[in-house]
This record gives C-alpha cells, sequence and structure tokens, in this order.
C-alpha cells in the first residue's frame, strides 16, 4: 500500500499489532457497473516492511490466517500442563481446548459420534492446536479449519460426489496453462492395521485383502495385479472402531492413481477450496470432476489464477 502516517506501526497505526484484516476483491459488472465483492477472508497483520524510494513509499504487510493464534506462529502455546481424561466427548474436547485455550468465541462444532479412548496428556509448550490435531485424528473423516468468517471449524468431511459443480471447464475453459500427475505408486490392494497392543494383551487390529470376491469390479483387486500391500502401525488406535475407520480411510486413500493437476487460469473468483469443478480435456487425461485444494488469487484481474487440485472417484 501507498505509505500514509496513518499506517505507520504504532498503537494508534490501522496496522497494529492487535488488527486483523478482511480481504475483498471485486469485479465490476458492465450491465450494472455495480460491483460484485468475493469475500476471501479475515487475516492477522504480521511483519510490516516498508520500503522506501525516491519517488514513493511503500508499506506492505503479510496477513496470517487466523490459525496463528493457536498453532504458535504468533500464539497458542500451553503455559500450564494439560489432561482430557479418556472418556470425554470429543467434539466437547475440542471445543473446550480452542475457546478455553485458544481464546477463541467464533465456532462451529459438529457433535462427534465418539469419545476419546485415552487420556490425552499435552505439557507447557505445546500448542493448542497440538492438542487438536491430535483429537481431530483420532477418527480419519473429521477436519478442522478457519472459514472465510473467521469461524473456527470442526466437521466430518462430506462425500463430494453430489456436490454440485461449480465451474465446468469444458465450454468455458479458461485455462492457461497446466499439468497432470497420475501416481501407480499409490495403489494397494492389502490392508493391514495395527492399533495398540493393550494391557490385556489384546493386539487392535483391522485387515482386508481386495479379491475378486469382495471387489470384483476394483480393476486393482489381488486377481487383476499383484499384491501390493499397505501396513500402517498406530499406538493411538485404542478401539476396534478407530481402527476399522482408519482401514476404511487407508482403502480410499489407496484405491485410486490419486490424480492431482494443477494448472493456471484466467481468475474466476468465485472458485475456491473445496469448490468442485469438471474438465473435460481428453488429449491431456484430465478428465472428470475435480476438488480445488490449493489456490492463488491475484489481487490485480490481468494477473493469473493458479489451481491445485485432485479427482473425485466414483
Amino acid at each position: 500500500m501507498v505509505l500514509s502516517t496513518a499506517l505507520l506501526p504504532s498503537s494508534t497505526s490501522l496496522l497494529w499489532i492487535n488488527k486483523r484484516f478482511r480481504v475483498y476483491l471485486g469485479l465490476m459488472d458492465f450491465t450494472t457497473n455495480a460491483i460484485v465483492w468475493f469475500d476471501y477472508g479475515i487475516f492477522v497483520i504480521s511483519d510490516p516492511n516498508i520500503d522506501i524510494q525516491i519517488s514513493s513509499k511503500t508499506i506492505s504487510i503479510k496477513g496470517l490466517d487466523k490459525m496463528c493464534l493457536l498453532n504458535g506462529d504468533i500464539s497458542g502455546q500451553l503455559s500450564s500442563k494439560l489432561l482430557i481424561t479418556a472418556g470425554t466427548p470429543i467434539d466437547s474436547a475440542i471445543k473446550a481446548t480452542v475457546t478455553t485455550l485458544g481464546l477463541e468465541t467464533k465456532v462451529l462444532i459438529e457433535t462427534h459420534d465418539y469419545n476419546t479412548p485415552y487420556d490425552i496428556e499435552k505439557d507447557v509448550g505445546t500448542t493448542v492446536w497440538d492438542v487438536v490435531s491430535e483429537l481431530n485424528n483420532l477418527y480419519m473423516d473429521w477436519q478442522s479449519f478457519y472459514d472465510t468468517k473467521g469461524y473456527f471449524v470442526f466437521n466430518k468431511i462430506r462425500n463430494k460426489l453430489n456436490d454440485p459443480i461449480i465451474w465446468d471447464f469444458t465450454d468455458k475453459d479458461f485455462r492457461l496453462s497446466g499439468n497432470n500427475q497420475i501416481n501407480y505408486s499409490n495403489i494397494r490392494n492389502n490392508f493391514i492395521i495395527y492399533g495398540k497392543l493393550l494391557d490385556s494383551g489384546v493386539q487392535i487390529v483391522s485387515s482386508k485383502e481386495l479379491t475378486i470376491s469382495n471387489s470384483p469390479t476394483s480393476p486393482f483387486n489381488t486377481t487383476a495385479m499383484d499384491k501390493r500391500t499397505w501396513v500402517v502401525k498406530d499406538d493411538k488406535l485404542f478401539t476396534q472402531e478407530q481402527c476399522d475407520e482408519r482401514l476404511n480411510w487407508e482403502i480410499f486413500k489407496h484405491t485410486n492413481f490419486n490424480e492431482k493437476i494443477s494448472f493456471s487460469c484466467v481468475p474466476i473468483y468465485f472458485l475456491n477450496i473445496n469448490s468442485l469443478i469438471y474438465i473435460n480435456d481428453v488429449s491431456s487425461g484430465i478428465v472428470g470432476t475435480y476438488c480445488i485444494n490449493s489456490i492463488t488469487v491475484p489481487m490485480k484481474n490481468s494477473d493469473s489464477m493458479n489451481i491445485g487440485a485432485y479427482k473425485i472417484y466414483a
């Protein structure tokens, strides 16, 4: 930004250390001359940099996702030991951690089906995000993040097969360049998940081999191709339910080519993380529905947008 005295770092500055800002990008609707605004979220101000040239003076700032207040980048370290006892509802534990220790007041927490299977102890200096991550990862189909409205969200990952496609590049192919990554090495068809060896001597374990009988339509079953084994050992899997869900998660991840695409395109500002797009580019092998998982948005509409996405498999 152009430097003014109101922006110089001080306790009265618009860019002071305790300030946050929201980013909007706008395009003019040529039919109405009204500006259509696209909300790109709330950010925490970090590290102003003043650049002085002969002809001009500018100041630049970094805007960090609000997770920086939980993961230690700016704040979020525990000042005392933490104990979450076994049997605590996972959603209640996450809410208490984020609101009490992380001092977050805006939360959207879905009800979880399970409780913590063991005592979770964290020492001084551990971050709030470390606690949340462990709680989140007790069952693999849940996620935690900040949304564009500044709310901390904890929810179950949905199957995106029935989600609406936000942009179809078939008729409006605004892509400029890109690539397609197909990972043969991702494929597995024999899965073994070892959980905790309990004090009783019982080994928590789940396993499945994809065979012609239980997976007849899969091109990756052990009759259609050689056996490829995937073994996971995780002592944080204390219950059979945890182990079974982890098994299903690993099967889901490793029974496709994990196709990823990245490309640059003309800015399409209403696209965002988790938006579904459709591409039908037979010549490059990019055909199907893809979910955006990374996006770089230009601040000028003359620049290109960069998108990373993964393929959605039926």
